[in-house]
């Protein structure tokens, strides 16, 4: 192919890559708070723990027999135990994880430096 036959755009250099695919800071996230974080982990076991507790106080526990058709089959009493399941186990399996995790990660990011490239 000659020079001439070549496309305008063709002698002009590669378009810029996106933002946040090359080296670099990460973006920061909208509110300025990035979601893997000691901050982030406590704000996900609150949130976990007060869907269990909204649950708890709608009565939805007594539903979870539903879902092993110990009681009447009814399909929004199935969909209410199982919510409610799935909470008390997030809630006893997750909460904990996620508080001790945020712990770890605080002690962590104070006691070993920030690695920052600058170029």
């Amino acid at each position: 192919m000659t020079q001439a036959n070549q496309p305008a755009n063709a002698a002009q250099s590669p378009p810029a890559a996106a933002p946040g695919s090359g080296p670099g800071p990460a973006p920061k996230r909208r509110g300025g708070r990035h979601p893997i974080s000691p901050g982030g982990f406590l704000v996900l076991a609150a949130i976990l723990s007060a869907l269990y507790g909204l649950f708890h106080l709608l009565g939805w526990r007594e539903h979870v027999s539903s879902v092993y058709a110990t009681a009447g089959l009814d399909a929004g009493k199935v969909a209410m135990g199982f919510a409610y399941a799935a909470a008390y186990f997030a809630s006893v399996l997750c909460v904990p994880v996620l508080v001790l995790a945020a712990g770890i990660f605080a002690v962590l990011r104070r006691i070993l430096p920030a690695r920052h490239t600058q170029e």
